[in-house]
Formats: C-alpha cells, sequence, structure tokens
C-alpha cells in the first residue's frame, strides 16, 4: 500500500484490519468482485472500532472520508441526548476550523477506555490527551480560520490565562488529565504549589470560540450555549453522571441491607423514578441542576417547545456556516417533539 502511494498511518490501520477474520458475513455476499464493490472491505473495516470509526468513501460515490464518532451511549434524557449530540458536531466542526491535531498512541486510547469503566471516572480518574492539539506545533490558538462557507472567521477567545508550555515538554507529548480539565481548560500556575506543567484550552471553549467567530447568536446560540454549560457541568463534576446518581439511589433506598443485593422491590422504585424524571414528573438537580427544562410538568414542557416554534428568529441567526444544520431543520426537530407529545 505504501509503495502505491497510501499514506503510512493508513496503510498500517488497514493492515491491521487483516489479522483476523471477518465476525460477520452475509448471506449472497461470499463471491463479489472487488474491483467493483467494498463489501468485503467493509465487512471487516466495520467491525473494528474503539471510539471513532474510519468510513472511507463507499464505490463510486462523491463522499468523502468521514470520521465517525462512536462513544456515545444513550442517555435518560432526549435533553441530555441533544447535549451529546450537539457537542459532538460541534467538536468536529472545532477539529476542521482550527486543524487540531488529537493523535496519541493507540495503547494510551486503549488505557482510556479501561479508565473510563472506573467508578466514577468523570470526578476521580484522568485520561491520556494531548498537550498541544493546534496543528502548527504552537501553543497558541489560531486567531482566524477558513471556513467551508469561503469565509474568514476570527473566534473570540474568552480566556484569562495565557497558553504556556514547559520548555521541555515535546510538541506531541501527552498528559494525564481530569475530564474537567479536557472539556473546560486548564490554567498553566506558575506557583511552586500547583503543577505549572502547561495550559490546556479546553474544547468546550474553544467551541464557544467558534459559535462567536460565525456569528451564532440569538435563539440560536443560547440554546446550543444551554447544552454546552450542561456539559460542561457534568465534566467538572458539579452534576453528577447517571451512574452515579443511581448508586447513590440504591444505596440509599429503605430496602438495601448493604449486601450488594439489588431486589426486585429496589428494582421497580428505581425504574419508576427514572421514568418520572424522563418524563418531567419528578426534579432531579444532582443531575441537571438548573438546565433541564422539562423539572416540572410535562404541559410546562411541552407550551415552552410551542413558545420556541412561534418565536420570531432571524434566519440567518440559526446557520452554522458552511454546513446544512439551519433554522428550519431544528424548527422541524421540534415539531415532532411537540407532535408526540400531543398523542
Amino acid at each position: 500500500m505504501i509503495s502505491a502511494g497510501i499514506d503510512d498511518r493508513l496503510a498500517k490501520h488497514v493492515a491491521h484490519l487483516f489479522i483476523r477474520d471477518p465476525l460477520t458475513i452475509f448471506e449472497g455476499q461470499t463471491d463479489l468482485d472487488n474491483t467493483t464493490t467494498t463489501d468485503h472491505f467493509e465487512n471487516i473495516q466495520s467491525t473494528n472500532w474503539n471510539t471513532v470509526r474510519l468510513k472511507p468513501p463507499p464505490f463510486k460515490s462523491d463522499i468523502g472520508w468521514r470520521v465517525e464518532f462512536r462513544s456515545m451511549d444513550i442517555q435518560l434524557t432526549d435533553f441530555e441526548n441533544a447535549a451529546f449530540a450537539i457537542l459532538v458536531v460541534l467538536t468536529s466542526r472545532i477539529i476542521l476550523a482550527y486543524r487540531l491535531n488529537l493523535y496519541i498512541p493507540m495503547s494510551k486510547v486503549d488505557s482510556n477506555m479501561a479508565t473510563a469503566h472506573e467508578r466514577d471516572a468523570v470526578r476521580e480518574q484522568k485520561f491520556f490527551f494531548r498537550r498541544n492539539i493546534f496543528h502548527d506545533a504552537t501553543i497558541q490558538p489560531p486567531d482566524s480560520f477558513l471556513c467551508s462557507c469561503g469565509r474568514i472567521h476570527h473566534p473570540e477567545y474568552n480566556w484569562d490565562f495565557d497558553f504556556a508550555c514547559n520548555q521541555n515538554s515535546e510538541p506531541n507529548a501527552f498528559e494525564l488529565m481530569s475530564l474537567d480539565e479536557i472539556f473546560n481548560g486548564k490554567e498553566f500556575y506558575t506557583d511552586s504549589e500547583r503543577d505549572p506543567g502547561f495550559a490546556f484550552p479546553g474544547l468546550i471553549p474553544l467551541v464557544k470560540a467558534y459559535l462567536y467567530a460565525i456569528k451564532v447568536e440569538g435563539f440560536t446560540l443560547k440554546k446550543i450555549t444551554r447544552y454546552l454549560d450542561f456539559v460542561s457541568a457534568r465534566a467538572s463534576g458539579e452534576l453528577v453522571t447517571l451512574a452515579a446518581w443511581m448508586r447513590m439511589y440504591v444505596s440509599s433506598h429503605e430496602k438495601y441491607e448493604k449486601d450488594s443485593v439489588v431486589s426486585e422491590e429496589i428494582c421497580a422504585d428505581l425504574i419508576e423514578i427514572l421514568h418520572d424524571i424522563e418524563k418531567g414528573n419528578q426534579a432531579c438537580p444532582e443531575l441537571f441542576g438548573s438546565f433541564y427544562p422539562c423539572n416540572g410538568a410535562p404541559e410546562v414542557c411541552k407550551h415552552s417547545v410551542e413558545r420556541i416554534l412561534t418565536a420570531d428568529v432571524p434566519e440567518e441567526s440559526a446557520l452554522l456556516h458552511g454546513q446544512s444544520m439551519s433554522h428550519s431543520a431544528m424548527h422541524r426537530a421540534f415539531e415532532s417533539i411537540v407532535a408526540h407529545q400531543k398523542k
């Protein structure tokens, strides 16, 4: 593959795919012409990923190369699902806009996956992440970027500290960071009581700077910022995860005898309260703080969505330039929510 002009890293990735037999095989797709179809390749390629999946262009298609985020778990509420989905979409945008380099060794990715399974990993554990994520080996975020809309945008960053890095550190160095530091940023300290090390911008501040640069305003900015601030609070540990909340609920249940046995009665009570939270009938500030808009009667939620649909929102304030996510698409999504709640 290298002699045919394939990038060294891509060639190594593809070569590693073929060290094992395919996990699945479909009837009628065993004897194929590999010069006219990629089904055999995709049969192996599509069953190998950790947190992202490489997606080459389909055969005879003008669709480009893609990287698909695969690390998401379904959440308890639509609000959480929307928050994390929006963050993933906007993270992909800043990777392209700022030309971020997020490469770390695969062994560290595997280590991160194992760490993520530890109890209360969000607040108690640290994960390997690249120190300098900017492409030109500097530690400063770019003051402008060329958008896919064809225009140059100028982000406005909202940090109250300068970026600095230990002079002895390598450009490709990675470090153990908390999720709070990865998502919300890490300041460079000069006093001896705290680890000076390096400063890190944080993914969420970079996303907010991107939204400023492409002039997302009004209702759309307010809505997206609410989602981003919610994820920020989860990453910082200000709000607990659902797993942590369920552990607290079970351990404090009057029928729990501290013997690691979760009885049917406890399970039934847990499912019932989770159902009430999801429907908006039960407030849960430990999980959502004041972010979740449906911590009240379902009718309140329905009416708030209907107000969104009738709001006078300028079309241009709800457009992510260079992309297809417009106010009309969001409008249709809210319409489907209201239609579902009216049933």
